[in-house]
């Protein structure tokens, strides 16, 4: 019985930053700042406790084309450390790191491979009972339009594995068109380690077709923990499929009902009860993890008329009041942002007495529907709000300057907006 392992981790985007805001204290700013190049230190870390055979990097392992030299010089110092203990290195360029123009700053020892992008290659290893191949292709350039998965050869191995870039989207993606039911054409493919997709994800088990997503997470569009797969074949079939967290800081999102909270009447009550569930996060948490919190208001509750006469100065305030608190007790957590979502909600006999019997009220009520259901009002919306809001289309060419909104914040914007109006214009019930 023989058995061989392998790490798969893509979409580590070296050279790119933790996105945060503010100034945290010194010993959290500095971790923050060098969360990305830790996470590939521990997978190196990783790779050499197991004593795996073999690490596949399925693209956009540097965030840009241009590599830094500081990215360079982690990444080639893993390389190293990892040749020293005779684990191999197989890597396709994504999107980010595209080869268009590509130029290596470090030469590579001879554990490290780098797919090209010409055509498919493969590697065949050999090992005591059983042989597997790895197969894989670079992108060209930003863009990777070429579907040749008929130029695909798996055969000669008992153990095939194909790595690709791709966001498994289809016809028309700009990230080399596939979908699941054109890669399971292919029988002959064990393991499809995919990159591209920033979540974790085992799509399949028969053939395993599986995302890594990053393994350090930078905004909070990537919520939950950043690794690999750990994956070990015994006797050419996978025996096990283990997620390693490699991440040294997490985003998470706390939200807090304030319905029932009897004693809460003024902010510093807030503050307290914030403070509450920062400490229960903190005893159930990884004292080894950084977190970045965003903590959202919700529920119907009279201090919503406070928050709301205070807006963003109010929230601000209770923000900077828990940071402080924060600091001084040194704990590894640092607050983003506090959202208002709380319900001041209009008195429901007034409610029901515009419904019926006031026109502009029932015109008002009419075109918020309208905006909810019509895709066109909804666009039209967004250019009338200006041009600092979009909709998120495309993860990879987010644009710094706007501000990126989906179904559910829009509609959330569109109730407050509501709220705002009933308690403005009809708060005689006129």
């Amino acid at each position: 019985m023989q058995k061989v392992s392998f790490i798969h981790a893509a979409d580590i985007h070296l050279g790119s930053m933790v996105h945060f805001t503010g100034s945290p204290p010194n010993y959290l700013e500095e971790k923050i700042n060098e969360a990305v190049f830790n996470s590939w230190n521990n997978l190196v870390e990783l790779a050499i406790l197991k004593q795996v055979d073999f690490i596949l990097l399925a693209g956009d392992i540097f965030d840009r084309e241009q590599r830094s030299i500081k990215a360079a010089d982690i990444f080639y110092q893993g390389i190293n450390k990892l040749a020293k203990e005779n684990i191999k290195i197989f890597m396709i360029a994504g999107n980010h790191d595209h080869l268009q123009d590509y130029q290596s700053i470090l030469s590579m020892p001879d554990n490290f491979y780098l797919f090209s992008a010409e055509k498919f290659e493969s590697k065949l290893l050999m090992f005591k009972d059983f042989t597997v191949k790895i197969i894989g292709r670079s992108y060209a350039s930003r863009e990777e339009t070429r579907n040749n998965l008929k130029d695909l050869q798996t055969e000669f191995a008992n153990f095939s594995i194909v790595m690709l870039h791709t966001d498994l989207a289809g016809q028309g993606s700009p990230y080399l068109p596939l979908n699941k039911k054109e890669i399971l054409t292919l029988s002959n493919v064990d393991y499809w380690a995919l990159g591209h997709r920033h979540l974790p994800q085992l799509i399949d088990k028969k053939p395993t077709i599986a995302y890594p997503g990053v393994l350090q997470a930078r905004d909070f569009g990537e919520l939950g923990k950043g690794g690999c797969w750990l994956v070990e074949l015994i006797d050419k079939e996978i025996n096990k499929i283990e997620f390693k967290n490699l991440a040294s800081l997490e985003f998470k999102k706390i939200i807090i009902k304030l319905t029932d909270e009897s004693d809460l009447e003024t902010f510093s009550d807030l503050i307290d009860i914030l403070q509450k569930r920062i400490e229960r996060l903190y005893l159930q948490a990884d004292h080894n993890s950084i977190y970045l919190l965003e903590m959202i208001l919700k529920g119907q509750h009279p201090i919503s008329k406070l928050l709301s006469e205070q807006g963003s100065e109010g929230l601000q305030f209770i923000k900077d009041e828990l940071n402080n608190q924060l600091s001084q007790a040194q704990l590894s957590v640092w607050i983003e942002r506090i959202v208002d979502q709380c319900i001041n909600e209009f008195p429901i006999s007034k409610l029901e007495e515009l419904k019926d019997n006031n026109p502009l009220y029932q015109e008002l009520e009419s075109l918020l529907v309208k905006l909810l259901a019509d895709k066109e009002l909804k666009n039209e919306l967004l250019q009338e709000m200006g041009e600092i809001w979009t909709t998120r289309t495309n993860l990879e060419e987010s644009n710094p300057l706007q501000f990126e909104v989906d179904d559910d914040q829009l509609q959330y914007m569109i109730e407050q907006s509501k709220r705002y109006i009933l308690n403005n214009l009809f708060s005689g019930g006129k």
